[in-house]
């Protein structure tokens, strides 16, 4: 899967730009799918907004992401229907500002879940964005834009809406097709490595996440940064109560000139050391404005660092909890993965004394080859976990990364990086 990313264009000729777009990449070998979208998971969110079920917006649902998406957008994306179905072509229709009015949408599993457990998501309504989205189908899976870093308490908190390419959706391009990659970037697509065998997830060290918020106020880039902010606008306030004082400067001064001034002959160097004294007489209006100029940009200074502080805080504190629940469900998944195998060894064992039937046989194979995918997701959610944990701190380093390489299987991305 790979990305396009335009900016700097005409919104008045954003139509023109993806029909030259989709047009090129119709020509480029090996492209299994492309759409117009306005984001792509692990990029910058475009829509993010919360959910409530009634005009009154007295039952909030939660933060999640709306993708938006043209009719090359669900295989692109490649997208799983479970129930329901995918849109007509009658029903991707124009984008007035971040969605279409009224629109149908799909829905994740995890998010129909949370929403109405146990009941029929197909059908169902929710409202955000001063519009209303009626459910026509779940989906299997679809990541957020930015998981772990944004306010959706679930990486599959999503929706896809369909939607018309046009002036509000234009610049983002999703391709779908590992040749195609390559020959639009000039490089080989990165194999996919999996992790070893044997891994063995351990929480965040320290185990208290005050000493992650402590470690975070103390070094994090943005609040330092921030501190050195506040620091120079105090100097500039003490520098403009100091404009309407007098100043003391040294001068000095050289010149070349004729030894007479009337013919043309040799030249003397003239030099002038002196002292400059400044007195200002009728700028103390601007000098007071000034000063206050400077208070208010102090101010600003100080309360754009204490909302730096704070979302740094809530980002730390969620990071650590998300972490830290990473073990958990590391641990849930590999009781699941393993009553699995038992129930597929057992369904085997009776299928040869003729109890269970095929049937049941390949539903015991489809189970436990969705509890393994599950435990891998767990063990690699744990991973991203613990990195976007230390990110938030502002402790993440190269040496992070190499310890996560000596993590994967050195070999098995050749074997991933087989098919598209």
């Amino acid at each position: 899967m790979g990305t396009i990313k335009l900016s700097g264009f005409d919104p008045q000729q954003a139509g023109d730009l993806n029909a030259r777009v989709v047009d090129a990449l119709h020509g480029v070998a090996g492209v299994q799918g492309f759409s117009v979208v306005n984001m792509v998971p692990f990029g910058e969110p475009a829509a993010r907004a919360g959910v409530t079920f009634d005009q009154e917006k007295k039952h909030f649902g939660g933060v999640i992401d709306f993708y938006v998406g043209d009719a090359g957008a669900i295989e692109a994306f490649g997208l799983r229907l479970l129930a329901g179905r995918f849109p007509s072509p009658d029903e991707y229709t124009v984008v007035t500002q971040n969605v279409p009015i009224n629109p149908p949408v799909l829905i994740t599993r995890a998010l129909a879940a949370h929403f109405w457990p146990g009941r029929n998501p197909v059908g169902q309504q929710i409202r955000a964005m001063d519009t209303t989205f009626r459910v026509i189908g779940v989906i299997d899976h679809l990541s957020v834009s930015q998981p772990g870093a944004g306010e959706s308490e679930d990486p599959d908190w999503t929706v896809f809406v369909p939607a018309l390419a046009g002036k509000n959706l234009a610049g983002t391009y999703l391709i779908r097709g590992r040749q195609a990659v390559q020959q639009i970037t000039g490089h080989p697509p990165l194999s996919l490595c999996s992790l070893r065998q044997g891994f063995h997830p351990i929480g965040p060290q320290p185990a208290d996440p005050a000493a992650w918020v402590a470690e975070a106020l103390a070094n994090h880039p943005l609040i330092n940064a921030g501190s050195a902010s506040v620091a120079g606008a105090q100097e500039r306030i003490d520098a403009a109560r100091a404009a309407n004082l007098p100043t003391l400067g040294l001068a000095f001064t050289t010149e070349h000139a004729p030894l007479d001034s009337l013919t043309p002959g040799p030249q003397a160097t003239y030099s002038t050391v002196g002292l400059q004294l400044t007195i200002p007489l009728v700028a103390g209006g601007a000098a007071f404005a000034a000063q206050k100029q400077a208070g208010y940009n102090r101010d600003a200074s100080v309360a754009q660092l204490e909302a730096t502080r704070r979302s740094v805080v809530r980002n730390v504190e969620a990071q650590w909890q998300a972490a830290q629940g990473s073990v958990n469900d590391i641990a849930n998944a590999e009781a699941a993965a393993l009553a699995a195998e038992r129930a597929l060894a057992a369904t085997r064992t009776g299928q040869l004394l003729g109890t269970p039937s095929l049937t049941d046989v390949l539903y015991a194979i489809q189970t436990n080859g969705q509890a393994q995918l599950q435990l891998t997701q767990a063990r690699h959610r744990h991973v991203v976990a613990m990195l976007l944990l230390k990110q938030a701190a502002g402790r993440l380093s190269i040496d992070d990364l190499v310890s996560i390489n000596a993590l994967l299987e050195p070999d098995s991305g050749k074997a991933m990086g087989t098919s598209p």
